[in-house]
């Protein structure tokens, strides 16, 4: 545990420098307004790279949930790498198709939406043989006869205060100390979640009280709570306490994945040091302690492993009855699913193990079909999608770009074919019309071309013909002034030669004739 949390930092370090230094450079030098592109590869790689790394960091101290780990690792590496084969294929210079674009997309979506059906399925499938499980131990209970999915039955009676082994086979090696503990803990709950609002705080403290004692580190934090919440009525207090156990049993849980991940040689020392460096477990040091000297036991000298032992009871988890739990064998090779059932007229709570094996077996079927769905779909979309598009799209696309081809290459008596009157036809339909106007355009400058000389020797012959009636034009219109000028002359005489009257003389030309108007001012 110890080598894979280290392992788990090394890659952190590693993935904040790969995935968030490194892409952060060069967001901030780029020049190629791909800035956006490598904001979304780094989002995908950040989340493929530490969510596993603290997943699995917490699942190992138990934080999390194994079936939660593991699920929530695949969905989140699918989303991960959704986003980064969206990014490139929106954002790639790479030669690809568009068939491409949307198998990839499509398959990854799928993916997703498949994941997501299966967890719940999975939720469906485990709460179904929870029940039927807690059925079956009902039925051998009121029974009293055993049957072939009982492995085991284990009774704590309250009364007597003593483990009932008579329907245990020795041959499955659990830790019945332990199972003791687990079953003295489970019965202190159900008694305090059937305690009645009426003098629910003096039956609680009769009840821990009498509590055994690996329950002491359990009791000194359940009656640190009540203090607390001393202002509480009766029913606001039994409803979070009942809330609080389920915090005190994750935090249980946390602490004994972290004990046991201690080394059994050097358990005494590292042990000791786990308790005293986190505050929160007080209550538990307390208990523990009073108990240890040095590393000796209640007076005698234990080993590593058989202290870790004693250390853990005292974590033991703190839940209602019918709650699935695991059990595992001294050696570490047996495994079996257990249930408990709480018997308020017996004072007895008694636990039935049955066959992990039989677990496998009981949720394989359904995984096996889940398997055979996801590959029949990705079968599907890889082989059957391109099928169902090669009419409707891939086909006229194929066509429109070997037109456009043909076209680069010079051949404008392209015609590709419409067949459907979608974006895909409308797109063909104007390229055919675009290549009708180019060839039309150059079939006209074609024309211009090679009658280009004899065209120019027309306008030639058209200037030149122009010119010479401006000239006659010219000649006429210099000898109508020529002639005006002489006959203008002898009337322009001013005989006036009083010095009473001014008169002036003003030579005025017609637009329409040359003719010369003498206008006396």
């Amino acid at each position: 545990m110890i080598a894979s949390k280290y392992l788990a930092f090394i890659i952190a370090f590693y993935s904040v420098i790969a995935f968030i230094i490194i892409p952060s450079w060069r967001i901030i030098t780029d020049k190629e307004k791909k800035k956006f592109a490598i904001f979304l590869f780094s989002i995908g790689f950040m989340i493929a790279a530490f969510y596993p790394n603290i997943s699995n960091v917490l699942s190992r101290d138990g934080y999390m949930e194994r079936s939660t780990y593991m699920t929530s690792n695949v969905i989140f590496f699918i989303a991960a790498f959704s986003v980064v084969v969206i990014a490139f294929i929106n954002n790639s210079t790479e030669r690809t198709t568009f068939m491409v674009k949307i198998v990839g997309i499509t398959l990854f979506t799928i993916c997703l939406i498949m994941q997501a059906l299966v967890f719940i399925s999975n939720q469906d499938k485990e709460s179904e043989y929870d029940s039927l499980n807690i059925v079956n131990a009902e039925r051998v209970l009121e029974s009293g006869r055993g049957n072939g999915e009982v492995q085991y039955t284990l009774r704590y009676d309250e009364r007597t205060g003593e483990l009932i082994t008579d329907d245990y086979d020795p041959k499955y090696g659990l830790d019945l100390s332990l199972v003791k503990v687990d079953l003295q803990n489970t019965l202190i709950y159900e008694e305090i979640a059937s305690l009645k609002e009426d003098r629910f705080r003096e039956n609680l403290k009769i009840i821990l009280d009498e509590s055994p004692e690996y329950f002491a580190g359990h009791k000194d934090t359940i009656y640190n709570f009540v203090k607390e919440n001393s202002s509480l009525n009766t029913k606001d207090l039994k409803k979070e306490l009942l809330k609080y156990a389920e915090k005190l049993n994750k935090d249980a849980f946390v602490n004994t994945n972290k004990l046991q991940g201690i080394n059994s040689d050097s358990f005494c020392e590292q042990g000791k040091s786990y308790l005293e460096k986190n505050k929160d477990l007080e209550s538990y040091r307390n208990g523990i302690l009073k108990n240890l000297e040095g590393c000796n036991w209640k007076g005698k000298e234990l080993s590593g492993k058989e202290l870790k032992a004693e250390f853990l009871k005292y974590f033991s988890y703190f839940k209602p009855a019918e709650t699935r739990h695991y059990r595992r064998s001294i050696d570490g090779l047996g495994h079996h699913v257990a249930f408990m059932k709480y018997l308020p007229s017996k004072k007895q709570v008694v636990e039935l193990g049955f066959s992990y094996k039989r677990y496998r077996e009981f949720v394989h079927p359904t995984s096996v079909k889940q398997t055979i769905i996801l590959f029949a779909v990705i079968f599907v979309v890889l082989v059957l999608f391109p099928l169902f598009f090669k009419s409707s799209l891939v086909n006229p696309l194929n066509n429109l770009l070997s037109g456009v081809e043909k076209v680069n290459k010079g051949d404008l008596d392209v015609q590709v074919p419409v067949k459907v009157r979608d974006e895909i036809g409308f797109l063909a339909d104007s390229f055919n019309s675009m290549v009708s106007s180019i060839k039309q355009a150059r079939r006209e400058l074609q024309d211009y071309a090679e009658n280009l000389e004899e065209k120019v020797k027309e306008r030639t012959q058209e200037v030149q013909e122009k010119m010479e009636e401006v000239q006659r034009l010219k000649v006429q219109q210099d000898g109508d002034y020529f002639l005006t000028s002489l006959l203008a002359k002898p009337l322009f005489y001013n005989a006036n030669k009083s010095k009473l009257v001014h008169s002036e003389f003003m030579l005025k030309q017609k637009n329409n004739s040359s003719s010369v108007e003498n206008i006396p001012i």
